[in-house]
Formats: structure tokens, C-alpha cells, sequence
């Protein structure tokens, strides 16, 4: 199940499908962001929220699937829909480890 995950993770594209709320998903995170605009982008889009809605989604459209009143487009739908927001969190936390490790590089020090 993990390495099918992975592979759908792989698969999914920056312009995946709204989120479980209705809105669009956030932008992809770039590669490369100051400390500043990797906290704001974090806060902006709070991809742990995301992550635990569309976790919650999934379960909700599997349950429906399982008992018959839901549809195999709808459970795919959160399916992706989880991957991406996992996709996501991924990104936000290596952009922002990313940004203190070279803002310790700027000042020649560790910060921690």
C-alpha cells in the first residue's frame, strides 16, 4: 500500500484536483525560498490542516464505497486528493528546513 502511495504521489501533478474544502490547492512550493517566505507559505496554506482534512475525506469516501453509497470516482477523487495533500506537507517542511539551513550558511553557524 505505502509503495502504491508513493507511486501516486509520484503521478500527481502541482494542478491536482480542489481540495476536500472546495478551494483550489495552493501553488507547487518552489525550490527555493528565503526562511521568511517558507514560515509565510507554511501558515498560508497550512498543509497539516490540509493533510488531516483530506485524510478524513478518505476515510469518509471509503466508508461510502465499502457500504454501496458511494462511487469508485469519488473514493479516487480522495484518494488523490490525500496524495497531494501529502505532497504538499512534504514540500512545505523540506522548503523550510531548506531556508535555515542557508540562512546557517549566511551567518557561518549553526542556529540550533
Amino acid at each position: 500500500m505505502r509503495r502504491c502511495a508513493f507511486i501516486m504521489l509520484i503521478a500527481t501533478v502541482a494542478s491536482g484536483p480542489a481540495a476536500l474544502s472546495g478551494r483550489a490547492t495552493p501553488p507547487p512550493v518552489p525550490q527555493t525560498l528565503s526562511l521568511r517566505q517558507a514560515v509565510e507559505f507554511a501558515n498560508r496554506y497550512n498543509p497539516a490542516m490540509r493533510q488531516a482534512a483530506a485524510r478524513e475525506g478518505l476515510t469518509l469516501a471509503t466508508d461510502r464505497y465499502q457500504i454501496g453509497s458511494g462511487i469508485i470516482f469519488d473514493l479516487l477523487d480522495a484518494q488523490v486528493t490525500t496524495e497531494t495533500a501529502e505532497r504538499d506537507y512534504i514540500n512545505a517542511v523540506y522548503a523550510y528546513r531548506q531556508a535555515i539551513a542557508m540562512l546557517q550558511a549566511a551567518v557561518g553557524r549553526p542556529l540550533r
